[in-house]
């Protein structure tokens, strides 16, 4: 059935294929007449096969200004090169190449200037290509998983991005390039190797979550990212935290679990809309008297820590669901009144 379709007359083509989807079909090889019939698909599916090669299209200038072709997907195949038939397709908006076994990107992928979304991750070790910037309009570029140890100085053209994965890889100073993304909404940089401290000081007025997971960090200190709604920086081994007050006037989840924290800042009481906050295995000794600030907090972690007794602010929370602090030093005294300073609140001791 697959080979009478394809061998339709180029109008039947036209009128009938937008969509091809042949995803986990077990497909080795793609027919030959498939190259003839590329450029009249706009949507390729071909995920979860074993396919190694892709067919080429038809190259000139003159035919690529007619194609219908703007998405490619080709993730979890067994291809070890970039396919070079798509490089020459302009109208391409969405490339997807991740879990592959691909070691380059060709330079020649500067001619997409259409593409907006790119998916490489988990490839064998594979480095951005030093041109990235030349894809301007690109706006999702993931890359994970690809023993990436910097990331080029060109990224930082890439005006129009706003979801960057570079987790799973090797990095271990911050990239000064990624601070002039203005665009930027998603930033992963989670389980990487980034060392002593994460200071913001780049312009990301419209950065929405931002994941620092299990890294090597030991301090974090955050200005001004008015818009973060989400701030993960789990698994590190960070010490002490920086807030500057009302900088971060919209973060609604702070997981800062499994690190080394003793104490927190009297400006976390600034987090007016914090809705939930992770502090489980930490060292904390005591908690800021702000923490009754927190006036929009709904769950609270603070399992496993060294507390032995909570601020009275605490009962300030009216709309605190859920607290947890099991396994702390809190003697049956402590624990009876905080139980009567959050009278509707779950507490699990």
């Amino acid at each position: 059935w697959l080979s009478a379709y394809f061998n339709l007359p180029f109008k039947h083509a036209r009128a009938w294929v937008y969509c091809l989807d042949l995803q986990k079909c077990n497909l080795q090889t793609l027919p030959p007449y498939m190259g003839r019939v590329l450029n009249h698909i706009c949507i390729v599916n071909l995920c979860g096969n074993k396919l190694q090669t892709f067919p080429d299209t038809v190259e000139s200038e003159k035919n690529n200004k007619g194609s219908f072709l703007t998405a490619v997907y080709l993730n979890k195949n067994h291809f070890h090169e970039f396919p070079s038939a798509l490089l020459t397709q302009k109208g391409l908006s969405s490339i997807g190449l991740a879990h592959n076994q691909i070691s380059e990107v060709p330079e020649r992928i500067a001619n997409l200037i259409g593409l907006r979304h790119l998916s490489m991750g988990y490839n064998r070790s594979l480095p951005l290509p030093s041109n990235i910037g030349s894809l301007e309009a690109l706006r999702t570029l993931l890359w994970q998983g690809n023993a990436v140890s910097e990331v080029p100085v060109s990224i930082s053209q890439c005006v129009c991005l706003r979801d960057l994965n570079l987790s799973h890889n090797q990095i271990d100073k911050f990239p000064n390039a990624l601070q002039s993304i203005k665009t930027l909404r998603i930033l992963n940089l989670c389980d990487n190797q980034l060392a002593l401290s994460f200071e913001n000081t780049a312009d990301w007025t419209d950065l929405r979550e931002l994941n620092l997971n299990r890294n090597n960090l030991k301090s974090l200190s955050l200005k001004e990212l008015n818009e973060l709604q989400r701030l993960f920086a789990v698994g590190n081994h960070i010490q002490e935290i920086f807030i500057k007050p009302g900088g971060l006037r919209n973060l609604r989840k702070l997981h800062l679990h499994h690190n080394q924290l003793r104490f927190l800042p009297e400006t976390l009481g600034s987090l007016k809309s914090l809705r939930e906050l992770r502090l489980y295995n930490n060292r904390l000794e005591n908690l800021p008297e702000s923490i009754g600030n927190l006036e929009q907090l709904r769950y609270l972690s603070l399992d496993r820590n060294n507390l032995t007794a909570l601020p009275g602010s605490i009962g300030n929370l009216k709309k605190l669901e859920q607290l947890e602090i099991s396994e702390n030093n809190l003697p049956d005294t402590e624990k009876a009144r905080i139980q009567s300073l959050l009278p509707h609140t779950y507490v699990r001791f």
